[in-house]
């Protein structure tokens, strides 16, 4: 509400209000001190937005008073961060024009201020918390894809596709995980143990559990690691390391003079392997997976030689079935083959 002399000056920029003629759409009115008389200033449907070189952002209303008088109010909006109640003003009691009486005032508040309140349309909004984590976010994304494809392709000298794609085991068994881990418990380990449990040979493999369980539960949950987390999904990586490394033994075992005083590339089954410069990768890869290899021999041992921990770790996870049959065929197989062909485990 706005002062003068002899008149009140009503304004509500949000809601019409009732006011002389008005049915209820008034947005500003005048009334005077005696409550004798009151002049409807402007309607809510009238309200336009103009600009002034001297006022700045203003609001004008206009409307038919029931005097039959034309009146108009022009609002003046002024931005003040430290206004957290606005304070309206009349600046004047109307100045009397051929067809128009125009009343000024002013409105003081912050939310006449730019992109404040939370609201408001208009232009220059900037970039919300929300944009600017949805942005650095697809960018991390694109790095890792296109710096994990490079680093595969170009380094490792993988092929460009499948192989190439960062931590593909990882994504293919991630599906598996969430719909299996029925638990928040589950889950949390399994995505602890996954950088070396699906993991390449030699990227990081974690170091297996002990060789002499403590329990049931832990020898369980060592056999469900290997089996439903690890030779799952990469039971066709482990046909081809089974031989692959087999022959690198072989190949290792009758050249490792040469190995040792040259590096270079070297040629073994009709195709090139390590040269200097990832030859001790090689051997780090060999290491992890002789590791792996050992782990594998423990469970393997373990479902064979007790079968009731076989029928408990299938009564708990009996969508392993098929898993743990090839799994023991797998093993079994490599361990007749693999050791009449080359002489090592």
């Amino acid at each position: 509400m706005g002062l003068s002399s002899r008149y009140n000056y009503l304004y509500n920029p949000c809601t019409g209000q009732r006011c002389d003629s008005s049915q209820g759409d008034a947005a500003s009115c005048q009334r005077s001190t005696d409550r004798r008389y009151e002049y409807l200033l402007g309607t809510q449907s009238t309200a336009q937005f103009s600009t002034e070189p001297q006022a700045g952002l203003q609001l004008t209303y206009s409307a038919l008073s029931g005097d039959g008088k034309r009146r108009s109010a022009q609002v003046q909006l002024v931005c003040d961060q430290s206004a957290s109640v606005p304070k309206f003003e009349a600046l004047d009691d109307g100045s009397v024009g051929p067809q128009l009486i125009v009343y000024k005032m002013r409105l003081t508040s912050k939310h006449c201020c730019e992109q404040s309140g939370g609201g408001g349309g208009g232009g220059g909004g900037g970039l919300s918390g929300g944009d600017i984590l949805l942005i650095v976010f697809f960018c991390l994304v694109f790095v890792y894809v296109a710096g994990g494809l490079a680093f595969n392709a170009l380094v490792r000298k993988l092929p460009v596709y499948p192989d190439s794609v960062p931590n593909r085991e990882f994504w293919l068994a991630l599906p598996f995980l969430v719909r299996t881990a029925a638990m928040p418990g589950p889950l949390l380990l399994a995505l602890l143990m996954l950088p070396g449990a699906l993991g390449q040979p030699g990227n990081g493999t974690a170091a297996p559990p002990s060789a002499t369980p403590s329990s049931n539960q832990s020898i369980l949950l060592e056999a469900y690691q290997v089996v439903a987390l690890n030779f799952q999904y990469r039971r066709h990586e482990w046909a081809f390391a089974s031989v692959k490394y087999s022959g690198f033994l072989q190949f290792f075992a009758n050249n490792w003079r040469l190995v040792a005083r040259f590096g270079g590339t070297f040629q073994y089954d009709g195709s090139s392997y390590y040269s200097r410069w990832n030859w001790e990768e090689a051997l780090d890869n060999l290491v992890a997976y002789l590791e792996d290899l050992e782990l594998y021999h423990r469970v393997y041992r373990h479902l064979t030689v007790r079968p009731r921990l076989r029928a408990e770790l299938l009564h708990r996870h009996p969508q392993l079935q098929p898993v743990v049959d090839e799994f023991l065929e797998f093993m079994a197989k490599r361990d007749s083959a693999g050791q009449q062909a080359t002489g090592y485990p």
